[in-house]
């Protein structure tokens, strides 16, 4: 396993996913990365308070590109590669020009390592090891050195250590052939991405549908925990001109999704609470049934 933490960790980190031969991980591994850095990004276009179009149109394009970026690498249908291909396309053209429009230098991390994440949906899907984005970066080494190389750039597109870690504890965990997203996001959230997604959650949780929905998406993986992916999936194929349509129209389409799926089965009360219910409901005749029993 290739140690990621000393200076050569980026291209140890290539190298390793290379002798993998699976695109496929190297999506998930830069997914993940972008997952992790967003919340710097998002904190600076809220949907609440002084909100721009622009605001609500780049939030919506991140977390449709990384929710495509996900929905590939865990539940792959005709569907989802045909969008996640469309919408990465989009989004290396919308984060290329965010950064030409001098962004955030807080912000900037997040967008280079989403713009990394879409070129490797386009390097996983079009296996032709180019980018006909853009055109302004091209790997000649084939799609699987190209995956490698994009994945690498979006985990150390900023030095973050603990980003640096998180993707050896994924490299780690997929050796042992286990699901990567059952791992936390972090190993060690950075104070920075702690208070700006915080922040960014009570905005979104008061801003309502469907931002609300989005946090319960993030917590979830921020955490390891996973999300019910068939209705995800839904989500990440809301049309592209519903998704264009901006949040309203988005948080319509998902509340008809929600309507349709089944609810998750109530967990089982424990035994002292389910008697402490019968108690209550039969307090006035309990004494009688229990001096019937004697």
């Amino acid at each position: 396993m290739a140690d990621f933490e000393d200076s050569d960790y980026q291209k140890n980190l290539r190298a390793w996913l290379i002798e993998q031969k699976n695109q496929s991980l190297s999506v998930a591994v830069a997914t993940r990365a972008a997952w992790r850095l967003q919340p710097s990004f998002w904190f600076i276009h809220p949907p609440v308070g002084k909100v721009t179009p622009d605001d609500l149109t780049l939030s919506l394009v991140s977390i449709k590109t990384l929710l495509l970026g996900t929905l590939y690498t865990v539940l792959p249908n005709q569907n989802v590669i045909q969008l996640a291909d469309e919408n990465a396309l989009s989004a290396v053209q919308f984060t290329k020009g965010w950064i030409n429009n001098a962004i955030s230098p807080v912000a900037l991390p997040a967008v280079m390592s989403l713009r990394a994440a879409a070129r490797s949906v386009i390097q996983e899907v079009r296996r032709d090891g180019t980018f006909d984005a853009d055109g302004t970066l091209k790997y000649g080494d084939g799609p699987i050195e190209a995956a490698a190389a994009v994945a690498a750039q979006a985990v150390f597109v900023f030095d973050y250590s603990a980003n640096g870690l998180s993707a050896q504890m994924e490299c780690e965990h997929w050796s042992n052939g286990l699901d990567v997203w059952d791992l936390p996001l972090w190993t060690k959230l950075p104070d920075d991405i702690a208070k700006a997604w915080s922040e960014t959650r009570d905005g979104w949780e008061n801003a309502g549908a469907p931002w609300d929905y989005f946090a319960e998406v993030y917590d979830a993986l921020l955490k390891g925990t996973q999300p019910d992916w068939t209705i995800l999936r839904q989500v990440a194929l809301i049309s592209p001109s519903d998704w264009d349509a901006g949040p309203d129209q988005v948080a319509a389409c998902i509340a008809a999704i929600l309507a349709k799926s089944p609810k998750p089965a109530q967990p089982k009360k424990p035994a002292p609470e389910v008697i402490r219910q019968f108690a209550d409901t039969n307090a006035e005749t309990l004494p009688a049934q229990l001096a019937a029993l004697i």
